[in-house]
This record gives structure tokens, sequence and C-alpha cells, in this order.
């Protein structure tokens, strides 16, 4: 059946029309299309509907809401209730009244009423409460949205009502429901029905927007280094998500409200990274992006070692370093120096002089920026032993042998005349004169080798060369040692060919040499199998020198006691030494935390002018190895 047409009424009242634009021009939610021609003759729907659509970016609830229908010039309003939430950018479909013709039913609607529509003329009203309007023109803070269809609708947005609809067209808000600029007549246009609903695909009249910056102007970036950005977010009605990522590594966080924050990802790769934001609206996504090249980190260089790093002592040791073809190689070695960055490829090398010790070296390549791990190692310089060789005696008899011994290792390689052992036993026998030696070897492998030089004697006995001549001082202790090497039974000392008596060691002995004491002097030692003497060698005596100091009060000769001098107050004093050619004159000066500051003076002259107190010290020298210290006090 074919629905009754309203007729409509042309509205030409002045203070009419300045009533008819009563709602916030910028509602979110708004009525998006109206149909009334539904079930006609020619429609393609069974059924009138209104739909409505959410124009911003946070959903509404619509719990309490209604859409009210009024005739062209009625007053009596007709509510139907609204429940749900409409999306941002979503849509409502709210099916009315069905009429007998059309051949296609609505999508499935959001909320179904029966009211009917007029086809060309009526007014439709959303409202936030359930109550009905009243008036042809109602207003008030509760109406979210009003639209007038047909030249005869009483009430309207703006300066005028939209054109009329017909069976084959509704009348359809701009821009798919985004325009509202507050007029009727302007923001909605006759097309055909396109009925929408809850599950129509989103449409955001203002996407949200997202812009992301480096956080500062970025160095060379390197691969695993994080990469920090600033976002900027806008046009969120609620809440939102991010992910930021290269393709590898990512960072996000949901409920997000602030419109700009800061974060950071690891770079990986190299290439472009993409700061994507994902808002609740409806499911919609901005995207930013930062473009950076990401470089990768240079591999680890390696070592070629001497000997896998570790020598003996006073062998070089070679240290290549390889990898860092194409970037700059810093080497560093502890405790030796140098260090530094160098072209690779590098040789270092720990020379012969390098002393004993465990060395750290490490490597790094960098390229383009960008730091390989450290290559870190170490080498060892391991100290010879200290190897000793001995005899039990350096002369033998014809016929007989001695015991060689060796130290400092744990391997003992002995050769000389008639001798070859290599064993870790560190004792072998020698039968025969010469040259004998050992090379030790220790725990590390390295070696030092050690010799001694073995006499055969028909005595069996070698003494040492001995002075021509030995200068002594008068009151002097005397001491002349002379080297015999062999298995000695006796020592004789002789002087001028005749024996000391106990003199019986291999050093000539004098407690306080005297004149008397000068001499020809000679050593005779009796051996196992034979006796050997020394050379001669002369004793000459140096008598002391004798010490005259004069000063003003007085003459000393040989003082034996401490002379002390008086120093006038104020003044000084001259004093005048002789007895030798050299003189030498110390005085103290001073005392600090138990050390002595003191004053020299040396002159050939023996004359000194003493000008402060104190103890002094006086020296004189005749010229030989006797010379003569004695010392004093300098007194006020």
């Amino acid at each position: 059946m074919q629905k009754q047409l309203y007729s409509a009424r042309l509205m030409v009242l002045g203070f009419l029309l300045s009533m008819c634009s009563t709602v916030d021009v910028r509602a979110q939610v708004v009525i998006s299309q109206i149909y009334g021609g539904g079930g006609n003759t020619g429609s393609t729907y069974k059924n009138d509907f209104i739909e409505l659509f959410n124009r911003g970016n946070a959903p509404v609830s619509l719990a309490g809401w209604s859409v009210q229908y009024a005739t062209d010039a009625g007053t009596s309003w007709t509510p139907t209730s609204l429940t749900g939430t409409i999306q941002a950018g979503g849509y409502y479909l709210i099916q009315m009244v069905a009429g007998g013709g059309g051949t296609t039913d609505l999508p499935t609607p959001d909320m179904a009423n029966t009211t009917q529509l007029n086809l060309s003329s009526a007014k439709v009203a959303l409202v936030n409460v359930t109550a009905a309007l009243s008036g042809s023109c109602p207003t008030g803070a509760q109406i979210i949205d009003l639209v007038g269809y047909g030249s005869s609708a009483s009430c309207f947005e703006g300066t005028g009502p939209t054109a009329s609809p017909s069976n084959t067209n509704a009348i359809l808000r701009a821009s798919n429901g985004c325009q509202d600029t507050g007029q009727n007549a302007t923001n909605f246009a006759v097309g055909a029905p396109n009925p929408r609903n809850s599950a129509t695909a989103i449409n955001l009249c203002n996407p949200p927007s997202l812009t992301a910056t480096l956080a500062t102007a970025p160095g060379p970036i390197c691969n695993g280094s994080p990469v920090a950005f600033t976002v900027n977010v806008g046009n969120f009605g609620a809440s939102y998500s991010y992910t930021i990522t290269n393709g590898t590594n990512s960072t996000s966080a949901t409920a997000q409200t602030s419109t700009s924050f800061a974060t950071s990802v690891t770079a990986t790769g190299g290439g472009a990274f993409t700061l994507t934001v994902t808002g609740t609206v409806g499911g919609s996504t901005a995207v930013a992006s930062s473009n950076i090249t990401v470089n990768p980190i240079p591999a680890r260089p390696t070592y070629s070692l001497t000997n896998s790093g570790t020598v003996c002592a006073g062998t070089p040791l070679v240290v290549t370093v390889n990898g860092c073809s194409s970037g700059t190689l810093t080497f560093t070695t502890n405790p030796v120096t140098p260090s530094g960055a160098f072209v690779p490829p590098f040789t270092y090398t720990f020379d012969a002089n390098t002393p004993p010790g465990t060395y750290t070296i490490c490597a790094r390549c960098t390229v383009s920026g960008c730091t390989s791990p450290m290559a870190l190692s170490t080498v060892t310089i391991n100290p010879r032993p200290a190897a000793t060789l001995s005899a039990s005696s350096l002369a033998f008899c014809t016929g007989g042998s001695v015991s060689l011994t060796a130290s400092g290792g744990t391997n003992y390689a002995f050769s000389g005349p008639g001798l070859s052992q290599n064993s870790p036993t560190p004792t072998a026998t020698a039968s025969a004169a010469g040259l004998f030696s050992v090379i030790v070897t220790d725990a590390n492998t390295c070696t030092a080798s050690a010799g001694v030089e073995l006499v055969v004697s028909p005595t069996g006995l070698v003494i040492g060369a001995t002075p021509a001549t030995v200068n002594a001082c008068t009151g002097s202790p005397l001491a002349v040692p002379v080297n015999v090497s062999g298995i000695v039974t006796a020592y004789y000392w002789l002087k001028n060919g005749i024996l000391i008596p106990g003199q019986n060691t291999n050093t000539l002995s004098i407690s306080s040499v005297q004149p008397g004491d000068a001499g020809a002097y000679s050593l005779s030692v009796v051996g196992s199998c034979g006796s050997a003497s020394s050379s001669t060698f002369t004793v000459v005596v140096n008598p002391a020198p004798i010490i005259v100091l004069t000063f003003p009060g007085g003459t000393l000769i040989d003082p034996s006691s401490v002379p002390t001098i008086q120093l006038p107050t104020p003044g000084q004093v001259q004093v005048s030494v002789s007895g030798g050619t050299m003189y030498e004159w110390t005085q103290v000066i001073d005392r600090i935390n138990g050390y002595e500051i003191r004053q020299s003076e040396c002159n050939t002259t023996g004359l000194f002018t003493i000008d402060r107190t104190g103890p002094y010290r006086l020296t004189v020298n005749p010229g030989s190895a006797c010379a003569r210290t004695v010392e004093g006090l300098i007194i006020n």
C-alpha cells in the first residue's frame, strides 16, 4: 500500500524564520540521511528510514536519546528511543514504517519503529532526552540536531529547509555526513537513498594526525643503539595506542592520551624507521616516519700472535691485528705504550728488551662512526731462569775429578770436555780441564746458561793474581785476600821470605799497620797433591798526616780530643790548618726533622773563615790514601 503524501506548506512568516536555527552547528552526532518513500511506487527500499552519523573522533552513547518526528507545520512530535553507542565515524540506521512496494529490505537496522515519514516535507530532530518535544519549532540544549526537509517545513537549521525528497530520492548530508555548517539547505542534497548502519565502514571526518621527528639531529646510527623520536599526536578524541618499528625491533603502548611523547627503539639493519599510531576511533590509523640509515657494527678484530702469545724474555713477540680493512683501528697495550689509532693491517712488536710480565692488548674497529666489540687478549713474556753452575773445586789433580752443581730450572743440559748430560738431575761430574756449561730449562720452557772453567794441575791448586803494591796507612787495618782454588790443607804467609806466625788463611790480616809492617809478602799453599805459591807483592806503609790547627787563642798539634774554638759575638774567626795538601771543612748549619744540613768548603791553603757556631769536621789529606779527620765544636 502506498503511503499517504503530506502536503507541503510554505512558511512565509518572518518571526517563524527567525526561530528556525536552534542547535549547535558543531554537533558531533548529526542526522545524515532521511528517506520517506519506502514502499512507494518506484522505490527500491521497502521502509522509510532515518540515518545518524558520528562526525567526531570519539564514540557517543545514545542511551537516553531519541529521534523525534513532526509534520511540516505540526506542533506534536513523535519520539523513537535510541540505545547503544555510535562509534567515531560510524553510522546508526533507524528503520521506520514499511509500505506496500519496494523490492529491497534495509540493511539490519540499529533501531526500528513504525512511524511513517512524510514523503516530501517534514521535520526530524535528534534529542538527548526521550520526552516528546512540543511546538512548531522547539528550542533548547536538548536538541542535538534538527533537519527540516521540503519547502513547507516550518522549522529548520539556517536560512531554509532542504530540497524535497521523493519515492526514489532521499536527502543526504554532504561529505558522507561530515558537512555541518548549520545550513539545512546547503548541507543536504537530494540523491538515491544509501542506508548505512553500524556495520558500515568507518568514515572519519577529521582523521587522527601524527608527526614524528628524531629527538635530536642524529650522528652515525649504529646497529643495536637506541634511536630517539619525538611524536606529536592530533585529532584523537579518545585514547590511542602506538607502535614504533623498523621491521625488526619495536616498542609500543596502549591507552595513551598525551598529544606529544618521546620514546626510542633499538636500531637494527638499515633503512626507514616507521612510527605508527593506531587510534581507538573506529580503528583509524595514522602513520608518520623518519628515514634514517643504520650502519652495521664492524666485526671484532682478530689477532695473530708469536707462539700463541707466550715467549721467554729476550725473544721478540709480534702481534698482528687482522680485520678492519675499511675502517680505523684503535689499538692499546697495557702497561706498554704506544696506543692510538692506526691504519690496518697493523703489527706491534714487544721487543727483546720488554720486561717479563703479562700484557693486555685491546683492539677495536670503527667504520662510519660505529665501533666493533672489544678484541681483548693477553700476551705473556716469561722470565728466564736464574741459571747457576758451580764446581766443588776449580782445580783438581791429574786423574781426579770435580762435581758440577747447577740450579734455577727443571732440566739441565751439561756439556764440556768429555761431558754430555741432559736430564732433570742438577749435578754432573767433570774429569778434564776446560770450559763447562749448562743450559737450564724451567717449567715455562725458558732457558738460560751458565759456565765454569776447570784446571787440571799437578798440585791440584790454582792461586789467583796478587797486586804488585799495596798501600797502607799507619794505624789503619789491612786485609789482602788471595783467591785459591783446589783442595787446600794449609796456608803459609811469608814476609821478606820469613814465615809469619798466626796467618793461616788465604787473607793477609793486620789490625793496625805500623811502619815496621812494610815489606815483601807472598802466600804458600799446600794441597792434596802438591803445593803452590803466589807472586810476591809489596806493602808500603804511609804515615798519617800530622795536623797543626791554629786559631785565635792557641795552636793544637795532632789533637786527639775534640778541639773547641771560641767565636766572638758578633764576629768571625780565622782557622789555619797544615799537614796535608788538600783540606775540607764541614759544618752542620741546621737540623730539620732529624736530618742535618751541612756546609762544606775545600781548598789547598788550609785557611778557613768561620762565622757560625755548631759542630764541625776537618779532613786533612796528605796526597796519599792516608787522610785524617778530626771533629770539634764552634762556640760563642
